[in-house]
């Protein structure tokens, strides 16, 4: 599938498509090594650091609500044995 359109880097890295919360670890430190390197203006990376970090949090937040409705799941079935 061709991603070039969708603002993925060239080439495509192993961490895209941004769906884990490793993948947006990875995503921030690409971004911190075209800092470092020269390539990526501070401007360019401030934005992609915000969005990189606002889906890392929206990622952790849905992990968690699975986990507590896999948890009121069980306590409620157990409490029907």
């Amino acid at each position: 599938m061709d991603r070039s359109g969708c603002g993925a880097p060239d080439p495509v890295p192993a961490w895209w498509p941004l769906e884990t919360a490793a993948h947006a670890r990875a995503g921030l430190a690409y971004v911190v090594q075209e800092v470092l390197a020269g390539s990526l203006p501070a401007r360019d990376a401030n934005a992609a650091t915000g969005a990189l970090s606002a889906l890392v949090n929206t990622i952790r937040a849905t992990d968690l609500e699975l986990r507590l409705e896999l948890l009121e799941r069980t306590l409620d079935h157990r409490g029907k044995a």
